[in-house]
């Protein structure tokens, strides 16, 4: 296991805001290179997310994922 993956396991992931992971992830589209119109089309559909289930990643429930994604689309 990688020490990247040792961190994030020892983060205490419940105050961390789902916000801060989105623009970061969406930040790591960019470098990637990913196109301005796929990155676009990936925050709406986050920023959709994050409003519907708002707060802090201690809230996050996958079940709630999971009945939710559906009318993300």
């Amino acid at each position: 296991m990688s020490s990247r993956q040792k961190r994030w396991e020892s983060v205490g992931k419940a105050s961390i805001p789902i916000a801060t992971l989105v623009d970061r992830y969406l930040s790591a589209c960019r470098s990637a290179g990913m196109s301005p119109k796929t990155i676009r089309g990936y925050n709406e559909k986050l920023k959709r997310y994050v409003h519907m289930m708002g707060g802090m990643l201690g809230g996050f429930i996958l079940e709630a994922v999971r009945n939710l994604g559906w009318s993300l689309l």
